[in-house]
């Protein structure tokens, strides 16, 4: 018994070390990201609006349609028809309702994507941002990071746009600067 208690604290030892690195890792990671935004904040403020005109407000949901799940699903539903401003102000809708619902990484992440299949790039900026800051652990934060590279490098900001990529294979190695072969949304809602 002796020999296995030992064989245990051994383990005990070398996974208690993995951890630290890991968060050591982390916060690396996570500082990369803070001067990322922090650039990216810069520029948007030094850069010039959009040309495009911001969404307009959808009104309020009416009480039948308020249900998340409801919301949710019409919202999905535009993204796959490809009625992107729909979906992007459906997604959105649901985020201002149900910020800390099951599927909020869900809503916008699809904002995000919405938004940028719209072409409105700066906000789709935004909702990638806003992903990675509120759901830092979401499986879809390799693509995001990925599709918020695209999404620089379209708004004209390719250095920006090479420091995600670089962020992102540092942060998730073996994860690929290309959408097509990041971590894919593999049909999750």
């Amino acid at each position: 018994m002796g020999a296995l208690q030992e064989q245990l604290l051994d383990r005990m030892g070398e996974l208690e070390a993995r951890v630290v690195t890991l968060a050591q890792e982390v916060h690396a990671g996570r500082k990369r990201i803070d001067a990322l935004e922090s650039q990216l904040s810069d520029a948007a403020a030094a850069s010039p609006a959009p040309e495009t005109a911001p969404m307009p407000p959808r009104p309020a949901p009416e009480a039948p349609m308020a249900d998340a799940a409801e919301i949710y699903r019409q919202a999905f539903s535009d993204y796959a028809l490809r009625r992107y401003e729909e979906s992007a102000a459906g997604f959105l809708d649901f985020l201002s309702l149900y910020p800390t619902h099951e599927h909020a990484a869900s809503a916008r992440f699809f904002a995000a994507e919405s938004l940028q299949a719209a072409g409105r790039y700066q906000e789709a900026v935004g909702q990638y941002l806003l992903l990675t800051e509120e759901h830092s652990r979401d499986a879809r934060i390799p693509e995001a990071l990925a599709h918020l590279a695209e999404a620089l490098d379209a708004l004209g900001r390719p250095q920006e746009a090479a420091e995600v990529r670089s962020a992102l294979e540092e942060q998730y190695p073996g994860s690929s600067s290309d959408p097509g072969n990041a971590t894919s949304t593999g049909g999750r809602l």
